[in-house]
C-alpha cells in the first residue's frame, strides 16, 4: 500500500479513529493515533471481554494489519490480541460493531467490506465519507390511541439521528402511548441506548407512556449491560400482542 504521511493523512486518521470513539461513546483521552510510519490507533474500551473479566481491554489499529481486539497481559508484555476484523480500514460503524459485539460475549458480524483506494488517504477518505443512505429503517403506525414505530437494521453513530427524528415527532403527535418496536433491529449501539434514554425523559415530561419491544438477544444483552432496562418499560413484540 502507498502511504502519504503528510499532515493531510494525520487529519483524516484522527478523524477517522474520533468517530469509532464517538459511535462507542468513549472520550477523547480514552484514543490516540499516530499517522507514523507505520501509522497506528489505540482506542482503550470500556468493560472487559467474559473470555478475559479481569483484563482491561482496546481496540488496536495500523495500516498493515487492520482493526484487533486485545486485551492487557498486565506483565508489561504486548497485547493479546483475541480477535480480527478483516480489512485494513474498514468504516467506523463497522469497527464499532465488531467491538460492541465482542464487549456483549456475541459472535462478531459479518466482514465488512474494507474501503478501497490507491492509498492509506484514499481508503481513510472514503471510510470518512457520510453514507447517504444509512442502514435502517422506521415507519410508524397509529393503532388506536397509541402510536407504534417499528425500527429495522442497525441503531449506531450513523443512523440514530434518523431514528430520534422519528420518534420525536411522533411524540409531537401526543399519543396516548409510544411503542418503540425493536423487534428487527440487528444491531444497538451505545448511541442508540443514549437516544431511547433521551426519548424516554422527553416523553416523560410530555405524559406520554413509553414501551420499548425489545424480544431478541441482540438488543436486550445491551440494555441490560448499560442498565437502560431498569430505565426503560420493555415488553413483548407488538406483534404478538394483537393490537
Amino acid at each position: 500500500m502507498d502511504v502519504d504521511f503528510d499532515d493531510t493523512t494525520a487529519r483524516e486518521l484522527r478523524r477517522y479513529v474520533e468517530r469509532i470513539g464517538d459511535a462507542l461513546d468513549l472520550s477523547g483521552e480514552c484514543w490516540c493515533a499516530d499517522a507514523g510510519p507505520p501509522a497506528t490507533a489505540y482506542l482503550a474500551l470500556e468493560g472487559h471481554l467474559p473470555s478475559h473479566p479481569d483484563r482491561d481491554v482496546a481496540l488496536v489499529w495500523d495500516e498493515r494489519q487492520g482493526w484487533s481486539v486485545a486485551v492487557e497481559t498486565g506483565c508489561g508484555e504486548d497485547l493479546l490480541v483475541v480477535a480480527d476484523l478483516p480489512g485494513v480500514v474498514p468504516r467506523p460503524e463497522a469497527v464499532a460493531r465488531f467491538a460492541w459485539r465482542l464487549l456483549h460475549g456475541e459472535p462478531p458480524p459479518d466482514p465488512a467490506p474494507d474501503c478501497e483506494g490507491p492509498s492509506l488517504l484514499a481508503r481513510l477518505r472514503e471510510a470518512n465519507r457520510v453514507v447517504c443512505f444509512p442502514p435502517v429503517s422506521v415507519h410508524s403506525t397509529r393503532r388506536r390511541d397509541a402510536i407504534v414505530t417499528m425500527v429495522s437494521g442497525e441503531i449506531d453513530a450513523a443512523t440514530v439521528d434518523v431514528v430520534r427524528a422519528e420518534l420525536v415527532a411522533q411524540l409531537g403527535n401526543r399519543p396516548s402511548t409510544l411503542v418503540i418496536d425493536l423487534a428487527d433491529v440487528d444491531f444497538l449501539g451505545a448511541r442508540g441506548i443514549a437516544m431511547l434514554l433521551d426519548v424516554e425523559r422527553r416523553a416523560r415530561r410530555a405524559h406520554v407512556p413509553v414501551t420499548v419491544v425489545a424480544p431478541t438477544a441482540r438488543v436486550l444483552k445491551p440494555l441490560r449491560a448499560t442498565g437502560a432496562d431498569r430505565v426503560l418499560t420493555i415488553c413483548p413484540p407488538a406483534r404478538s400482542e394483537g393490537a
